[in-house]
């Protein structure tokens, strides 16, 4: 559930459907993406938490995160993660990290 503010005296909610990238992946049928961009504004380890199954199957050629500067304290985890499924970490340059399947 988001909660949106249109302004301070009026706080609303509105709800809105999400799910994970696997599962995403998995209702299209999908086998192969050549490129996923992430840029979720500080949510970035959750969504990569929702891709395991597609990095541990390599479906995901390369990955393009703009890590939000608010987390940058979270980018070893991410490191770690994209390492634990053999992914190669090219570079991070200016809070944008580039990696690829090996």
């Amino acid at each position: 559930m988001a909660h949106i503010t249109n302004n301070v005296d009026e706080p609303s909610t509105i709800r809105i459907s999400m799910t994970t990238f696997d599962s995403l992946v998995e209702s299209i049928g999908l086998n192969e993406i050549d490129i996923v961009k992430i840029d979720v504004e500080g949510h970035e380890l959750e969504v990569l938490e929702g891709c395991q199954n597609s990095l541990r199957k390599k479906l995901v050629n390369r990955l393009i995160i703009e890590v939000h500067t608010t987390c940058l304290n979270k980018l070893p985890e991410i490191v770690q993660l994209l390492k634990r499924y053999n992914y190669k970490i090219d570079g991070i340059f200016e809070g944008v990290l580039y990696a690829r399947a090996k």
